[in-house]
């Protein structure tokens, strides 16, 4: 990834315990979510990404993706 598409830990956990509340609620919308909560720059390439299921699943089976999920996910909140 890019500099531009870089987002700190303390915005990541923020948008984390955004879309929480906000399914907790029953009023998740996927597209609003990212257009409300990044700039209209990377809104636009993470819909882009999200129209290319080769892409996600390369994203996702990554090894920086899999450190990232073990950080964010509760288990990694343990540590």
């Amino acid at each position: 990834m890019d500099n531009e598409t870089k987002m700190n830990t303390e915005k990541i956990r923020e948008l984390f315990e955004k879309e929480k509340e906000k399914e907790k609620s029953g009023v998740l919308d996927v597209g609003s979510f990212i257009d409300e909560n990044l700039s209209p720059s990377d809104a636009e390439k993470l819909k882009s990404a999200m129209k290319n299921p080769k892409l996600i699943k390369s994203i996702l089976s990554s090894p920086q993706a899999q450190k990232f999920f073990e950080k964010f996910s509760d288990k990694g909140k343990n540590s």
